[in-house]
């Protein structure tokens, strides 16, 4: 940690320069923008944190739910606005680049898997938080309640305290449903909840309405404040080509704040500001943003069929999606555990999926080299020989990059667990190795279930036979998902 109260964020990658050294990004942008996002300070960022606190103080009366969300739209209505160098895609988890946020009404303080990672972290928050703010949540947020009801548990009592993340996050591990978006844009939705709202007498269900609205509005201002700010940028600029690019960004923005997209370019923009809305509210790890290369499909068809966009664009495109989401997690990019992209697959009738967006994607995800995201590819017996030789091909050139799923044998799991066929088929990978449904499907990796603890007891009770050895560790298994043992 520097005087300045953050911590060199060089080491990540120092560590690994290997990694680094390998990094072949399509293009001089992309280079230039992976470097400075590896090379930037940590930091902690404070404006969700006051915003939130002053929105809460103001609205005890009114429910916890439309509470997050007016604080959510007043964040969005004041957070200071920035741009990276050679960044084409518009939004930020911060006002700072490379700071975390505080997610403030779940909990306050150090992160011990981050800590953990690098036990020369600790300390990172130190005098991070004004004391108005912590005294605030003290009883309030989530620690403060777990307090209250489990008088003597060791929950934390200080700012620099350390905890388990989901103290002090949302527990993450989904991935939203982007295609209604899409469809029809931040407006439409707009209308499809004041629909909803007229009439609902339902106290709880329109305290959620209320909640949606708001929220709504907000992401929809925060697109149009990028729209205005990247105007003003485009008027400074004496570059003929960055002026331009900036205009056309000012533009996208505008028209995705508003309107479902028309083109590549639009589709992308208006699910990065969905998703990372979705990590300003606070979910820290863990979030896919759909099956992207089926929903931007339809709009690189487009654009290739116009000649708006080529193959080398749509490249660097792809590659500038791939660092916002190492820059913009929960904990920045130093610390930014298990985001990931999904890709190919196949249909209910086993037909393949991946068509030339799952190429490019996979291609500018392992040109970063970075650890983040995560690439995973969903393998079936029908998938396209080529696409899978050249996802084999990657894996061979230096990360482990794209991890595999069985396309056979997970629908198959989640159909016995009662998911439709149709549904099972639409499953995507979060997290670490968890599963989700975009839109249904909420996996909470939180079962504690002593797997080490089954096998050892089934080995000491069961019979010399493999049958007898499965038996007992089912057994076993079962026993220790129902109790939800903390002892693993």
């Amino acid at each position: 940690m520097n005087s300045t109260g953050t911590v060199s964020r060089r080491a990540f990658l120092a560590s690994a320069p290997v990694l680094a050294g390998l990094a072949r990004p399509s293009a001089p942008g992309m280079a230039a923008l992976r470097r400075e996002i590896v090379e930037s300070p940590v930091g902690v960022a404070l404006h969700r944190a006051r915003v939130f606190t002053r929105v809460f103080r103001a609205n005890e009366d009114k429910p916890w739910i439309e509470r997050k969300a007016m604080a959510m739209r007043e964040y969005f209505r004041t957070v200071p606005l920035y741009r990276r160098e050679h960044d084409r895609i518009a939004g930020s988890i911060t006002e700072t680049p490379g700071a975390m946020p505080l997610i403030v009404e779940v909990g306050i303080g150090e992160n011990s898997i981050y800590t953990g990672e690098n036990p020369k972290r600790k300390g990172y928050f130190k005098g991070q938080v004004p004391a108005e703010i912590w005294d605030y949540w003290l009883e309030r947020n989530l620690w403060g309640r777990f307090r209250a009801a489990n008088p003597g548990a060791q929950a934390p009592r200080g700012p620099d305290a350390g905890a388990n993340y989901k103290f002090i996050c949302n527990q993450g591990h989904l991935s939203p449903s982007y295609g209604e978006l899409l469809r029809v844009g931040i407006g439409g939705l707009i209308k499809k909840v004041a629909a909803r709202r007229s009439g609902e007498k339902d106290p709880e269900k329109l305290a959620f309405l209320n909640a949606a609205d708001h929220s709504l509005e907000g992401l929809r201002e925060w697109a149009r404040r990028y729209g205005e700010f990247l105007g003003r940028q485009a008027a400074l600029r004496d570059d003929a080509r960055l002026a331009a690019e900036l205009r056309e960004m000012s533009d996208i923005a505008w028209k995705v704040s508003e309107e479902p997209p028309a083109t590549f370019r639009e589709a992308l923009q208006l699910i990065w500001f969905a998703h990372q809305a979705v990590h300003i509210e606070g979910h820290g790890y863990s979030c896919t943003p759909d099956h992207i290369d089926q929903l931007l499909y339809p709009y690189y068809a487009a654009d290739r069929k116009a000649g708006r966009i080529d193959d080398r664009e749509t490249l660097a495109l792809c590659e500038n999606l791939v660092l916002k989401m190492y820059d913009n997690t929960f904990w920045g990019p130093e610390h930014h555990l298990t985001q990931g992209l999904c890709l190919g697959g196949s249909t209910p009738e086993g037909k393949d999926l991946a068509n030339r967006l799952s190429w490019l994607f996979l291609e500018g995800g392992t040109n970063l080299a970075l650890p983040e995201p995560l690439i995973w590819i969903r393998w079936h017996k029908n998938i396209d020989q080529e696409f899978f030789d050249f996802a084999l091909s990657r894996i061979a050139r230096h990360t482990c990059f794209p991890l595999m799923w069985n396309d056979e044998a997970v629908p198959a799991g989640l159909m016995e667990l009662g998911v439709s066929r149709e549904d099972a088929c639409n499953y995507i990978a979060v997290g670490c190795n968890e599963l989700a449904i975009p839109g249904q499907f909420y996996f909470n990796p939180a079962a504690h279930v002593n797997y080490l603890g089954s096998i050892q007891k089934a080995l000491e009770s069961a019979a010399p036979a493999f049958d007898g050895f499965a038996a007992a560790f089912g057994k076993q298994l079962r026993a220790s998902i129902r109790t939800r043992s903390l002892t693993a």
